[in-house]
């Protein structure tokens, strides 16, 4: 399965209630970037299409088993004329594993200040694959990293067309941005090391269209108590800061044999 809207899919069984689509088989752990994607795809369902997803924060709360389907509750919190609430749940065996607030906004005219900018880089077209992969994009290594799993910076682009459809988008970022990070700038881990998502917030600034590309920057911030923090920026092809994440990250080295 590499086809975006699918992996970020869900099917309605009732009253704001929604059923995952098939998670990706590459860990039996749920891809926490997946169930992101997919809980905002649901909360989705429940907004005026006139309004747009600015502020995301998501919760992993334990474990899931990606062979079985997670059921997905939208609580509406509030429907105001400018701004909109959701609170998602996702619950699994009757275990609640995953929670998400979202923010949705209907855009308005004002000031726009960008003081970000986009680093300086090679264009996608001129980058090599990178040796890290996500299901449903093609990332570009513009600062070749030869080591899967300790790429902080690059370009991606999904491998099937999305359109400009902003919510879709938005999923697919959310998806995007939780598999990589910045924990490279803290230290020189294993790659056998137990790295797992604790909670992740997203951003979104300015519209964007990931079919033209988008460069992603991490930073690692800290690391203690095995809690590793980062944050991120994620510009248009065109230089505009779209977006911003911040994550806070499970890091476990490797056990040593005795």
């Amino acid at each position: 399965m590499s086809d975006l809207p699918a992996i970020l899919g869900v099917t309605q069984i009732g009253a704001d209630t929604y059923s995952s689509n098939p998670f990706l088989p590459r860990a039996r752990t749920i891809d926490g970037g997946q169930m992101s994607g997919q809980a905002l795809t649901a909360a989705f369902e429940t907004i005026k299409p006139e309004f747009q997803a600015h502020s995301i924060h998501a919760s992993f709360i334990a474990a899931g088993d990606a062979t079985k389907p997670v059921t997905y509750s939208v609580s509406r919190d509030r429907d105001g004329r400018s701004f909109a609430t959701r609170h998602i749940t996702a619950i699994q065996n009757e275990v609640l594993i995953f929670r998400m607030i979202a923010s949705f906004h209907i855009p308005e005219d004002g000031d726009d200040v960008q003081l970000l900018s986009l680093p300086v880089t090679p264009t996608p077209s001129a980058c090599a694959k990178s040796h890290s992969s996500l299901v449903g994009f093609d990332i570009r290594d513009p600062f070749p990293v030869q080591i899967p799993g300790k790429v902080t910076s690059a370009w991606a682009q999904p491998t099937t067309e999305l359109g400009t459809d902003p919510r879709l988008n938005a999923s697919a970022l959310i998806y995007l941005s939780d598999m990589f990070n910045g924990l490279p700038d803290l230290l020189d881990f294993e790659v056998t090391s137990f790295q797992t998502s604790l909670d992740h917030a997203l951003w979104i600034h300015r519209p964007f269209v990931l079919d033209e590309w988008l460069f992603f920057a991490h930073h690692g911030q800290s690391l203690a108590s095995g809690r590793s923090l980062f944050t991120g920026d994620y510009f248009s092809a065109t230089g505009i800061h779209v977006a911003s994440t911040a994550q806070e990250m499970l890091y476990r080295p490797p056990r040593v044999q005795p």
